[in-house]
């Protein structure tokens, strides 16, 4: 739902919701896996306001979220396999902003705050950063055929581990990602993209690796 205040380019805005997700087959028989999953349920609302300003220029907004989970799947380190967790929770806020620099380029940035909770055994829930923020700067063309865009990612401290098993952190990490495309004619789109321009060494997972630098082009043909 939105509400436009009329005359004072602000907007409040609201939902709420339910979710559903049933395991997936690597969740019920694979390596780990546990066939007497129940499916992971969800509650959540939100609420903001954006804000325009210099006609559009610059668009502001802030968004207060809370969700609640039950039978929540998770790793169980006591089992080494998937459990539900009777009862979790995660809220938080969530800033963006985007502004026009000239008629070519805009920038946008992003920030979520997010505090979650294992109501069942305490703690917070693993894997989920009290802290994410991003930064995309975007141009095109005159003729809007050539689009570059850097985007620059920054993720905070978080768990591997639930709490409940000792809470190993795991540290925060950045990665910055290049793209571009070009409109060679009607229907064809020439387009590349660098993924971890630097490098970074980062854990998203203990036991898992991560993509170093890499690079990615193509065509595309649209009917």
């Amino acid at each position: 739902t939105r509400y436009l205040v009329p005359g004072l380019s602000r907007e409040f805005h609201g939902s709420i919701g339910t979710g559903f997700r049933a395991p997936a087959l690597a969740e019920n028989f694979f390596t780990g896996g546990n066939p007497a999953l129940l499916p992971e349920r969800s509650r959540g609302w939100d609420a903001g306001i954006q804000q325009s300003f210099l006609d559009g220029v610059i668009v502001f907004d802030a968004t207060y979220f809370h969700n609640d989970f039950t039978n929540l799947i998770d790793y169980d380190f006591s089992t080494f396999s998937l459990q539900n967790i009777g009862r979790a929770r995660a809220h938080g806020v969530e800033l963006t902003g985007t502004c026009i620099l000239t008629q070519q380029s805009t920038l946008s940035a992003n920030y979520t705050h997010t505090n979650s909770k294992d109501l069942q055994f305490g703690g917070k829930l693993a894997r989920r950063p009290d802290h994410k923020a991003g930064i995309t700067y975007s141009r095109h063309s005159l003729d809007e055929r050539t689009n570059l865009q850097a985007s620059l990612l920054v993720v905070g401290d978080r768990l591997d581990l639930p709490a409940r098993y000792g809470g190993s952190p795991l540290d925060n990490y950045l990665l910055l990602n290049l793209s571009g495309s070009y409109q060679m004619g009607p229907g064809w789109e020439l387009f590349g993209r660098i993924d971890n321009v630097t490098n970074e060494q980062y854990i998203e997972a203990f036991g898992f690796g991560t993509p170093g630098i890499a690079g990615y082009a193509g065509l595309n043909l649209v009917w």
